[in-house]
C-alpha cells in the first residue's frame, strides 16, 4: 500500500508528473498537519516574546534575526486582526516554500529519487 500511495515502486524511473504528485502530497499533508497543530496549541513562550517585542519595528533585536520578529506582526498589521493562527501564518507559508526548494535542490544534486526523498 505504501508504494501505491507514494508511487515509488521504481524511484529511478519517476516521471515528472509522478514527482510533482508526490511533492504536492507531501506539501499538503505536512501543511494540514501544521495547520491543525497551529490551531490547537497556544502561543509558546518564544512566540509570545517575539510578538510582544516586535510591536515596534526595529533593525536590532537582541540575538534574533529581525525578519522572524517582523513577519508575524507584519501579517497581523496587514490583515487588521490578531490571533495565534495569523501570527503563525508566515511561517506556514515559508515552510511550503522551503519544502519546494529542498525538492528542487535534491533533484538537481542527486536526481529524481533524491529530490523526492
Amino acid at each position: 500500500m505504501g508504494a501505491r500511495i507514494w508511487e515509488m515502486s521504481d524511484p529511478d524511473n519517476l516521471t515528472p508528473e509522478k514527482e510533482r504528485a508526490i511533492l504536492w502530497r507531501v506539501i499538503i499533508i505536512a501543511l494540514l498537519f501544521k495547520l491543525a497543530i497551529s490551531l490547537i496549541l497556544p502561543l509558546g513562550l518564544d512566540e509570545a516574546y517575539a510578538i510582544a517585542v516586535a510591536r515596534e519595528y526595529s533593525l536590532s533585536f537582541f540575538d534574533h534575526p529581525p525578519i522572524s520578529f517582523w513577519a508575524p506582526v507584519a501579517v497581523a498589521d496587514l490583515l487588521g486582526f490578531e490571533n495565534r493562527f495569523v501570527f503563525r501564518l508566515p511561517f506556514l507559508v515559508t515552510g511550503v516554500i522551503t519544502t519546494g526548494l529542498m525538492y528542487l535542490i535534491g533533484r538537481e544534486v542527486g536526481g529524481n529519487r533524491a529530490g523526492v526523498l
